[in-house]
C-alpha cells in the first residue's frame, strides 16, 4: 500500500510503557506500507452413520497497516498529518461440525480469536502517557449452534456467540463488554 504521508507509527516504548512511536521522516512519503500475511489451515472430514463430522481450523499471522482507530486496511489514502499504524497481528478459528440424526441436522461449535497488536497486552492499552486505544484490543469468541438443512434450497441457522475482550485501562473496556450475539437466519438459495 502506497504511503502518501510522511508519518508512520510503529510499536515501541516510552517512559510510561508500550506505545506507538512516530517516524516522521520526509522520506517515508511514497514508500510501501507493509501488509504481509502468513497462515495455515487444516480440514478433516469423517463419515458417520448420521452424515459427517468435520474439523476445520486456520491460523493467520503477519503485519498489517491500519490507522489510529482501526487495524483494517484504510479504504482511502490518508491525508495531511494522519499516519499509518503498523501492527503485528495473529488470529485463528476452529470449527467442529457434526451431523445428528441425519445429514439435515447439524450441531456446530466454533472458537476464534483476533489479536490486532501482538506487541501489547490489555494492561498496556489505555495506560496514561501512551497512545494505545481500542483498535489494539484482543477478542475471543466461542460460538455454538444448530443448523437445519430444510431442503436443498433452504437452511435454518440458530447460533449463539460468547464474545470476550481483554481487559484494558480504557474507559468502557476495563471489563468484558456485554456484546454476546444470538443469530437466527433463514437462507434461501435459487
Amino acid at each position: 500500500m502506497l504511503q502518501n504521508t510522511q508519518y508512520i507509527y510503529k510499536n515501541g516504548s516510552n517512559n510510561f510503557g508500550k506505545t506507538f512511536i512516530v517516524d516522521s521522516s520526509s522520506t517515508n512519503n511514497g514508500k510501501i506500507a507493509p501488509r504481509k500475511y502468513y497462515g495455515a489451515d487444516i480440514q478433516l472430514k469423517f463419515k458417520t452413520k448420521a452424515g459427517f463430522t468435520e474439523l476445520r481450523g486456520e491460523f493467520m499471522t503477519g503485519t498489517q497497516t491500519g490507522t489510529f482507530t482501526t487495524s483494517e486496511t484504510p479504504a482511502v489514502l490518508l491525508t495531511g498529518s494522519e499516519g499509518y499504524f503498523i501492527r503485528k497481528f495473529n488470529g485463528a478459528y476452529f470449527y467442529l461440525l457434526h451431523n445428528i440424526f441425519s445429514r439435515h441436522h447439524q450441531l456446530g461449535i466454533k472458537y476464534d480469536w483476533y489479536d490486532p497488536n501482538t506487541a501489547v497486552n490489555g494492561n498496556d492499552i489505555g495506560k496514561a502517557g501512551t497512545n494505545l486505544n481500542a483498535a489494539n484490543i484482543k477478542y475471543n469468541t466461542l460460538g455454538f449452534g444448530y443448523i437445519n438443512y430444510i431442503s436443498d434450497n433452504v437452511k435454518l441457522l440458530l447460533w449463539y456467540e460468547r464474545v470476550t475482550n481483554e481487559k484494558t485501562q480504557l474507559t468502557g473496556y476495563t471489563a468484558d463488554v456485554k456484546d454476546d450475539m444470538f443469530t437466527c437466519r433463514l437462507q434461501f438459495r435459487f
